[in-house]
């Protein structure tokens, strides 16, 4: 056990630790920064309260807040072949004759975009990137209508509420900008969250967030759902394992794209 630093200093590596690597243990910090494990449970507490990161079972995981929200063609351009992945591994999860609902969000449009046209299924959507969707087959797409939100490309408001109360999901497929432990799905704008909360509450199925993992421990100002809400989360590869372990907790089951993609067969249908 090293020397032990004082306060200010022992915070300041306690940051740098948990920015670097994304997580820190509390046996970890015990035994580089020399006190006691109720010493470390403080400055933990303290740097969560200043949103530096958030505290987990074991030790705490990097948080950070969103500072603006994208336009939808700079989210386009971020971490494409990760959310291709996600969108590819997402339609293996739609089952011939399910009612889906597809959210709004960049993710999702790559979900879109990998329908599967030939089954008889029936996809509702709130994601404006589907009227440039060339479908064929018995698949039909039913866009929610309501007032077209530029930044995300989306249609929100009273019309698309009133779309969505005329359907019951199978299963939902929703975006998001932050994805928090403590807080859950977040995004910045509060007509895009109550979208997302229709779909939820008129799921009977499973709801899954779709994530690239820049998404992880991102948190924006409007909260969408609790974790207990949402049943799977979506990410294109492995995930901290304390996040992880974080999300079984609530009852969330984490799905790994490149694993779905890797392991089976991903075509429509390869249910989850």
């Amino acid at each position: 056990m090293t020397s032990p630093q004082l306060p200010a200093a022992r915070l300041r590596t306690i940051t740098e630790m948990v920015q670097r690597s994304g997580s820190v243990r509390l046996r970890d910090l015990q035994e580089q920064l020399g006190v006691s494990e109720p010493t470390i449970r403080r400055d933990l507490d303290l740097l969560e309260r200043k949103g530096i990161l958030e505290r987990t079972y074991g030790g705490a995981v990097a948080s950070t807040a969103l500072i603006r929200e994208l336009d939808f063609t700079e989210k386009a351009s971020r971490h494409a072949d990760a959310k291709a992945l996600i969108g590819q591994a997402a339609a293996s999860m739609i089952e011939p004759d399910d009612t889906v609902f597809v959210h709004s969000g960049t993710t999702c449009r790559e979900l879109l975009r990998r329908l599967p046209s030939r089954f008889r299924a029936t996809v509702v959507t709130s994601n404006l990137a589907a009227v440039d969707l060339e479908l064929a087959g018995p698949l039909r797409l039913v866009l929610t209508g309501g007032e077209v939100r530029v930044p995300s490309n989306s249609l929100v408001g009273p019309a698309a509420h009133a779309t969505l109360a005329g359907y019951v999901a199978h299963r939902s497929f929703i975006g998001v900008d932050g994805l928090s432990l403590k807080f859950g799905l977040t995004t910045p704008h509060e007509t895009e969250a109550q979208v997302a909360r229709t779909m939820i509450e008129r799921t009977h199925g499973p709801v899954v967030v779709l994530a690239d993992r820049s998404k992880l421990g991102v948190i924006a100002g409007v909260v969408t759902a609790a974790l207990s809400e949402v049943t799977h989360v979506l990410v294109d590869g492995p995930v901290d394992e304390d996040f992880a372990h974080g999300l079984e907790r609530a009852g969330v089951e984490v799905l790994v794209a490149e694993e779905m993609i890797r392991g089976r067969d991903v075509g429509p249908g390869a249910n989850v």
